[in-house]
């Protein structure tokens, strides 16, 4: 069989375009994570909402943060907070004092929304 005329040029934009879409896709899941840490980092201030833990130096507060990685071909968020006691506040306290999961699950109804906003920002979503 012969060479298609213009087949290369339409391998090379599908390629720029895959690239363009992974990018933003990444972006744009990071741009989310940044939100929700965000939201997590305010809204979860005993003294001021009722909501979370008090927290007397700022550290854990200050070591909610996030990455976004690729795991087996999926873009996976991580919001975490890098004090070592972070669990304990969370989990052991019996829920008392979470941040992490009910500042999640305050969220969640919206993540979907918050991502086709910015790939709409983007130029990647209809």
């Amino acid at each position: 069989m012969g060479h298609v005329s213009g087949a290369d040029e339409v391998l090379k934009n599908l390629k720029a375009f895959e690239k363009r879409m992974v990018t933003g896709l990444i972006e744009s899941v990071e741009m989310v994570a940044i939100i929700i840490a965000d939201f997590i980092r305010t809204k979860y201030q005993r003294p001021i909402t009722g909501l979370g833990f008090t927290d007397r130096t700022g550290a854990l507060r200050q070591s909610i943060t996030h990455k976004v990685t690729i795991e087996r071909g999926r873009i996976v968020a991580w919001i975490f907070a890098g004090m070592d006691y972070a669990q304990y506040v969370e989990v052991i306290t019996g829920g008392k004092y979470a941040f992490m999961l009910p500042g999640f699950l305050a969220k969640k109804p919206e993540i979907m929304k918050l991502l086709v906003k910015e790939l709409k920002r983007r130029g990647l979503a209809a």
